[in-house]
């Protein structure tokens, strides 16, 4: 392993363990039970459904939401995956937009510190967690397989600004009011982290290295994220628009691999060709 290789993994992993902190920190005061009947469904409607094998209709739709807002955390495990294998397999970044990345992060510990500070539901923003670390990692390898040389000042200035971001949160010094600002920050991070890479494509007339499996699952879960908010969080009129926006995003993106896909095909047989 190269120096580079290992510069790194040291810094994934301090990015890691800073995050297990502010994970730990949003956790520990819940006790196991409790734990399992949040993640399933409220305690009065467990209770019933135990002991009068009942279920009313607003359990049944509550529950229904937490299962949806818990199978897109078991899904946002995975999300990007197949983005991060698609350019190790080609060692290729061509046709990413790695700034559009940064904001994501960004977004991803707001979001996460945004909903722990107010105490909502885990079901309702666990998936910014993974995407959070998974993001992270499309940045390192973007900036490793990428044409054009990254500069030391940007990796310093990412890695720094996102450390400190997470200890931030983790040690909860970041006052409410200060929160529903960013929210409505991260609704324009919302807008230059998409638009980036939608420009791109345009200008290209081609989705590059961009996975449409991830793409389509951005999209699918953006779309159960707004139900389960209007079910669970139905008050945060904020959060719901920035969650439409953002699936109204997402979609732009997959209609791209349709509209572009007859180019992309004339490009391959040129490149072919020559």
């Amino acid at each position: 392993m190269c120096i580079r290789d290992r510069n790194y993994l040291q810094i994934a992993l301090l990015l890691l363990f800073c995050f297990e902190l502010c994970r730990t920190k949003a956790t520990f005061t819940v006790k196991p039970k409790e734990k399992l009947i949040m993640f399933v469904m409220p305690e009065h409607c467990f209770d019933t459904l135990i002991n009068k094998h009942q279920i009313s209709k607003e359990c049944f739709t509550i529950t229904l939401s937490k299962g949806l807002g818990m199978g897109i955390i078991l899904g946002s495990v995975l999300v990007k995956v197949p983005q991060i294998i698609k350019i190790l397999k080609s060692k290729s970044a061509d046709g990413i937009a790695v700034s559009s990345f940064y904001p994501e992060i960004l977004m991803s510990l707001l979001g996460c510190g945004y909903n722990i500070h107010f105490n909502h539901p885990f079901s309702t923003y666990g998936e910014s967690a993974f995407l959070f670390i998974q993001n992270l990692i499309l940045v390192f390898i973007c900036w490793y397989y990428s044409k054009e040389v990254t500069s030391i000042y940007e990796i310093v200035s990412v890695v720094l600004s996102t450390t400190l971001l997470i200890s931030l949160i983790a040690l909860d010094l970041i006052p409410g009011k200060v929160y529903t600002f960013t929210a409505f920050v991260s609704l324009g991070l919302l807008l230059f982290a998409r638009i980036p890479q939608i420009a791109l494509n345009m200008r290209n007339r081609s989705t590059g290295q961009l996975s449409i499996i991830t793409c389509f699952l951005n999209l699918a879960g953006s779309l159960a994220r707004i139900y389960t908010t209007l079910r669970e969080v139905s008050n945060d009129t904020l959060i719901i628009s920035i969650r439409t926006i953002a699936a109204s995003l997402n979609g732009i993106l997959v209609l791209h691999f349709f509209v572009y896909k007859k180019d992309a095909g004339q490009q391959a047989r040129i490149k072919k060709d020559t």
